[in-house]
Formats: C-alpha cells, structure tokens, sequence
C-alpha cells in the first residue's frame, strides 16, 4: 500500500494516483497497473493470474453430449457447477461458454427424453383408444340385427336363418363382417368365421357373430349374440399384438388357406 501526505491513495508501484485497491493483498493500484493485471480485473500486476479454461466445464460438455445411460444428467450438474465456480472467480477460470453449452444439452437430451417417455405412454393408449371406438361398431350393428330378429319373429313367427332374409346389410365402410347361417356374410369380404364357431337360426333361438381386425396385427376381434341378446366379445383383439398368441385360425395368415 501507499499513501501520500494529505490521505490521498497513490498506486504501491508507480507514483501515481490509485483508483482501487488489489482485490488479493490489498495494494493500491493505478489504471496502468490494472492494465496489466488483466483489463480491470481487481488485481495488482504482481498478484495477476492468468486464467484457465474450467476443465470441470470441459468434462461437463463431453459428458452432456452422450445421450445414453443418463450420462447427459451428470454432465449438465457438472455443467452448472462449473459456471458458477467461473462466475466466483473470473480471474482465474475461464470457459463460462463451455459450461453454458453443457448445460443446453443436457436440457435438450432431457425435453428429448421426456418426448420419447409422453410418447411410449400415449402412442399405445391412442392405438387402444381408436381400437375400442372401431369395436363399437361391431356392438352396435350387433345390436341393430337382434332387433330385425325380433321384429322378423313378431311378423313371421320365426328366426332368420341369414342376413338376406333378415335385411341385414353392413353399414358403409364397415371394418367387420357379419355371419348367420349358410348365405352370405355382409361387411369386409376377405374376412371369415374362425373354426369352432357356428351361426343360424332355427325355432328356438338364433346366433350371429361379427369378425374384425382393429389394429394390424392380423389377430381378429370376435363378437357374438343370441337371441336373448348376450353380446360377448369372444377374442379381444386389443389384447394380443402376436397373430401367434391365438389358436390357429383366429388369426389371419395363421392356417393354410386363410387370406392375408
């Protein structure tokens, strides 16, 4: 320190006037000596330090860069942390742009993640949404048939034995085809009654039954109704992604012959 007669502060290494004091032992220090410590940064030339590039940022970059094994996190914390060890000390740790780039990617590998976690959790209940709104229409043209039933019953004292006879026409642009008795089915043509089942009427009582494909995995979706009106959903297509999961032939493609 120095300091002339009268109290004004003089720089400790040239007679001249101070205009700070050295931000590490304290010496007055004048504009050209603050030059030469490093534009202004608070310290005598004999305390000057030359700063380095953080390599707590430079490892935090690297690391931020990998988008595997949550290695990204690690880097943007250390990211963070090297900005602000920078921000403390100017004078000695430079790199404050390299931390600041760690930290944008590991905040755009995180927003990417959080996409592909929305996405892995929306895509199948949107597939499974738009599956149950197709199988509705399976329910309700079901439905609609019981009541020709009925109505036929109540003007000819007996069952349909097949949809010609009943009216039954699928509506337009019908995803199922629909079955009773030996004519011929109404809806999607390439489609069949998976073996086991059997449909028809006779005095007693009457089944038809309606097959889809809802969501292109080639498993068919399988509905059936009687006369007292027991819709049942006999395979659930939403519930296999694997032709191979269902007995063969409730699946397209799954025994000689069938179409695909």
């Amino acid at each position: 320190m120095s300091e002339a007669s009268g109290g004004e502060a003089r720089c400790a290494a040239h007679d001249a006037q101070a205009v700070g004091v050295c931000t590490r032992c304290g010496s007055f220090v004048c504009p050209d000596c603050r030059s030469l410590a490093g534009g202004g940064g608070g310290r005598c030339p004999a305390c000057k330090v030359v700063p380095k590039t953080s390599s707590l940022a430079v490892v935090g970059v690297v690391l931020s860069a990998i988008p595997c094994a949550f290695i990204w996190l690690v880097g943007g914390g250390l990211s963070i942390a090297a900005y602000f060890r920078i921000k403390n000390d100017p004078d000695a740790l430079t790199g404050k742009g390299v931390a600041v780039a760690g930290m944008i990617l590991a905040g755009i590998w995180t927003a990417v993640m959080g996409v592909g976690v929305v996405a892995a959790i929306a895509i199948p209940n949107f597939v499974k949404y738009q599956g149950k709104s197709k199988q509705a229409e399976a329910k309700t043209e079901l439905t609609r048939l019981r009541d020709l039933q009925e109505a036929h019953r109540q003007s000819q004292g007996t069952y349909a034995g097949d949809l010609q006879s009943l009216g039954f026409e699928a509506p337009a642009g019908a995803r199922y085809a629909y079955f009773l008795g030996e004519g011929a089915p109404a809806g999607v043509p390439h489609l069949y009654l998976p073996p086991g089942l059997v449909t028809g009427a006779d005095q007693e009582g009457w089944v038809a039954v309606a097959v889809g494909e809802v969501d292109s995995d080639l498993v068919l979706d399988v509905w059936q109704i009687d006369e007292q009106g027991d819709l049942v959903n006999l395979q659930d297509d939403l519930a296999f992604s694997d032709p191979y999961q269902v007995e063969a032939g409730w699946a397209l493609g799954t025994t000689p012959g069938d179409p695909e």
